[in-house]
């Protein structure tokens, strides 16, 4: 069972803002294209930087700092570089769902962002964010007012009322969804690439 989220237009004031500041505290250039941001071990050797990379297996200090808009290199193959187009065959509009447990802030949003900057609008008809009940706080409330903030009607959140396993989130996100297509992603990648598509 679950429950699916409705935006109820949240008024957000500047403590909203300062809070998602806090939440992911950008330092601008890290990150950005891939590239590698390396810490003094004054920072690598705090027990909280080495619980936080535990606990998620990447270095979360370096990710709440990058920021949720940062470029990316263009990973493709060659052969996928040497088309000008991609034909889509007028399949329609796509619904993306993304499941997440405990994910961390700013990956999520990170996520989130990547989805909306690189995929065309005509084609992108809402983003499923499918809550495998997490217990982190920033993800409930503050999670509903930046997104209803930032992405308005293209996103849907689902509130699974117990913990559900991948395979069964993403049936519940698929149920929700009105596209024909459906993009299952996971809460922690970045799509990297926008290509014309015709």
């Amino acid at each position: 069972m679950y429950i699916v989220y409705s935006p109820p237009n949240f008024n957000l004031d500047d403590k909203d803002f300062e809070h998602f500041e806090k939440l992911n505290p950008v330092i601008q250039g890290w990150g950005d294209f891939g590239h590698a941001v390396t810490l003094p071990e004054s920072i690598t050797k705090k027990t909280e930087y080495i619980s936080s990379f535990n606990s998620t297996g990447y270095s979360l200090y370096i990710s709440d700092r990058i920021s949720p808009n940062r470029s990316l290199e263009d990973l493709r193959p060659k052969e996928c570089m040497r088309l000008e187009a991609y034909q889509t065959f007028d399949f329609g509009t796509l619904s993306i769902v993304i499941i997440f447990n405990n994910e961390a802030w700013s990956a999520l949003i990170r996520t989130i962002w990547s989805v909306i900057n690189r995929t065309p609008s005509r084609i992108l008809k809402e983003i499923i964010l499918v809550d495998d009940f997490s217990t982190h706080s920033f993800l409930k409330t503050d999670l509903e007012k930046y997104c209803d903030f930032y992405f308005k009607n293209i996103i849907k959140i689902i509130r699974l009322k117990t913990r559900q396993g991948l395979i069964n989130a993403r049936l519940s996100g698929a149920k929700e969804a009105v596209s024909a297509v459906l993009v299952f992603l996971d809460s922690h990648c970045e799509v990297s690439f926008l290509q014309i598509i015709y």
